[in-house]
């Protein structure tokens, strides 16, 4: 089973964590393609991602998600998961994965991923954006690494057009402990700015209040 799978990788002695990690997430996608069916797509989707969360509670840290995008490449199934690898911190804390498949008559393939732009950043949130353009889905992520200077905040927009991801936005980092809500027209960021010593000056803010619009072009700041 796919779950004796990850049991034997995680026991084995491999030569570095980036190896365990892409055997885990090879294990996970041979899993999603077979078991996913295009002649059956809801059932077997819905069966799929009952599977992964059996399994998640005994090898991986946040509940997986999944997303489908009809487009003029076809049907496709995207999955979002995370897996940490023993690490307190740092790159090899967490391993957040987001990929897309191809379901087809022949079967479903992996046709893409968003890469290890979100690795080492925990309490992952993902919501579905009002997408700007026609057969695209648009997913806004963010996450927290926590130090000594408290929690810092990484966020990104993803759009996947049925055979690739691309990078919509790519703020930098902000200090501080935020959360997402979905619009009509894109999404609000709010919560509480962290300053290690204090507020820079008098007038620096210390609560996040902002609404962002999805445009074709990519992301704005509207307020």
């Amino acid at each position: 089973t796919v779950s004796q799978e990850l049991e034997q990788i995680e026991a084995a002695d491999m030569a570095g964590l980036d190896q365990t990690a892409v055997a885990l997430r090879r294990t996970i996608r041979r899993y999603i393609e077979k078991s996913v069916r295009a002649d059956d797509f809801q059932q077997s989707r819905a069966a799929m991602m009952q599977g992964l969360r059996k399994i998640f509670p005994d090898h991986f840290d946040e509940t997986p998600f999944s997303f489908v995008l009809d487009s003029p490449s076809g049907r496709s199934v995207i999955v979002l998961y995370s897996f940490g690898m023993g690490m307190v911190a740092g790159p090899y804390a967490e391993h957040t994965v987001l990929d897309a498949f191809h379901v087809g008559a022949k079967g479903v393939s992996f046709v893409s991923s968003t890469g290890s732009d979100m690795n080492g950043y925990v309490g992952i949130e993902v919501r579905e954006l009002p997408s700007p353009a026609k057969g695209q889905l648009w997913l806004l992520l963010s996450g927290q690494v926590a130090g000594a200077n408290g929690p810092n905040t990484r966020m990104r927009v993803y759009a996947f057009d049925g055979r690739h991801f691309r990078i919509r936005w790519a703020p930098a980092n902000v200090w501080g402990d935020f959360h997402t809500r979905v619009t009509s027209q894109g999404f609000e960021v709010t919560g509480t700015y962290y300053y290690a010593a204090g507020p820079t000056s008098p007038n620096a803010p210390t609560m996040r209040d902002d609404k962002y619009a999805v445009t074709p072009d990519g992301v704005y700041l509207t307020h």
